[in-house]
């Protein structure tokens, strides 16, 4: 089988190249995204150009004034903190737009769940238990406790 892109092989820039993310999980992540095209070789199943014709309004949020959208229930923020798509500088806009948001910092890049996949399950595990049960202090600890793997 062949890796190709646009018609230009992949497979000696895959194996012979920086450009391929060194990290395991975010190659694993990224190859998720590659179907067999009919001429036996793989092709990325998402529209590259439609990304980059709208990469604008995926990246913006499209409410300006947060007394006009407002969501007043409990909300997660999960970031990693090597990537510097949601930095400290917006966290007071975030808590416009969500006043009673929880953010839970990964030490990971962008790809959270790739990267640190127990770290997000456990993040989001922990935000969603019910906030009136009593919870046995083991039990905190552990699921604040960083995982011996992911």
């Amino acid at each position: 089988m062949q890796y190709k892109f646009g018609g230009i092989s992949l497979q000696p820039v895959a194996e012979n190249s920086i450009i391929f993310p060194q990290a395991l999980p975010i190659r694993q992540f990224l190859l998720t995204n590659l179907v067999r095209a009919p001429e036996d070789h793989l092709e990325l199943r998402i529209p590259i150009s439609t990304l980059a014709s709208n990469l604008d309004y995926m990246g913006d949020f499209p409410f300006k004034d947060p007394s006009e959208a407002r969501y007043e229930g409990p909300s997660l923020f999960i970031r990693g903190i090597k990537s510097h798509y949601v930095p400290d500088a917006v966290m007071p806009l975030i808590g416009r737009f969500f006043p009673r948001f929880e953010l839970r910092d990964i030490d990971c890049g962008h790809w959270v769940i790739s990267e640190k996949p127990e770290h997000f399950r456990q993040g989001r595990v922990f935000f969603m238990l019910p906030t009136t049960v009593l919870i046995q202090p083991a039990v905190v600890e552990f699921l604040q406790e960083e995982p011996s793997r992911g």
